[in-house]
């Protein structure tokens, strides 16, 4: 994937790889650089049709999001059952955009519905209980007119931020490795891919969605597990040093080739952002 423009502001390249123990790969990576938003989810293992899922799942809230919060935000688009979230502020050209806040809101319902639309298809090959279509699902939208980004996620892919050096997760995964961590590790540490919260699988989900401040320098690596189960951050941290627009790309093939030489034992995603 070559290098894409955000809002002339950013720098955008994304690489998926099979890894050396899958036959297939059933990751989806979406950069839509127009309307400033950047996806990437992983197919569960252990569901059928990951693939499937991860694609799907990517498309619609694309869509969605393109539909109900374009770059620039007329009043006009707000409609059908969004329009009780309706709260603008006015920009300086006098035109109106949602605010940051209600954004929040909306997107954590296009998620919702994502995750409907796929547990439905679910149902209808009653395929339940871990037996259907399932997948994980990180992403960021830039906001066009402020220093801003919404991050939202479902499931263990993961955002990172690379900041004055240093290189900090802000997801936190949904699994139960996390939730071991998170309650004081007591007892036999869960395996990390024990995943509690995907879209598709169940038919409701609680996605996590923050709004986070983007400064002058920022860079951001989006991944799947495929990249952090096989990489330690301290490596990555070492790959993504002075990430320009220029090696950009080049970075994206380095922490590939790193995730193989280290089993590959998954698919392996990696999206990185620069100014």
């Amino acid at each position: 994937m070559s290098v894409a423009r955000i809002f002339s502001r950013y720098y955008v390249a994304g690489l998926s790889d099979c890894g050396r123990c899958r036959t297939h790969n059933e990751d989806s990576m979406l950069i839509n650089d127009a309307d400033g938003i950047i996806l990437l989810a992983d197919g569960m293992g252990g569901h059928q049709y990951g693939d499937k899922a991860s694609l799907e799942a990517t498309q619609l809230v694309n869509r969605l999001i393109r539909q109900y919060l374009p770059a620039e935000l007329a009043p006009r688009r707000q409609n059908g059952f969004w329009r009780k979230l309706a709260g603008f502020w006015r920009k300086p050209d006098g035109s109106r955009q949602a605010l940051p806040d209600t954004q929040s809101q909306i997107i954590g319902d296009i998620l919702i519905q994502a995750n409907q639309a796929i547990y439905q298809q679910n149902q209808t090959a009653e395929a339940l209980g871990g037996h259907g279509m399932g997948t994980t699902l990180v992403g960021c939208r830039f906001s066009a007119s402020a220093s801003i980004m919404h991050v939202f996620h479902v499931g263990d892919s993961r955002l990172y931020r690379w900041r004055d050096q240093q290189l900090t997760q802000i997801t936190k995964d949904h699994s139960a490795y996390q939730a071991w961590l998170d309650n004081g590790q007591v007892g036999e540490a869960p395996r990390s891919s024990i995943i509690l919260r995907g879209i598709g699988p169940e038919a409701e989900v609680a996605p996590d969605v923050r709004i986070l401040d983007v400064a002058a320098g920022d860079g951001f690596m989006l991944c799947s597990d495929g990249l952090t189960a096989m990489v330690d951050d301290e490596t990555i941290a070492a790959v993504i040093k002075g990430m320009d627009k220029d090696n950009i790309e080049q970075k994206n093939r380095r922490l590939i080739e790193l995730a193989n030489l280290h089993g590959g034992e998954d698919n392996i995603s990696v999206i990185l952002v620069c100014q």
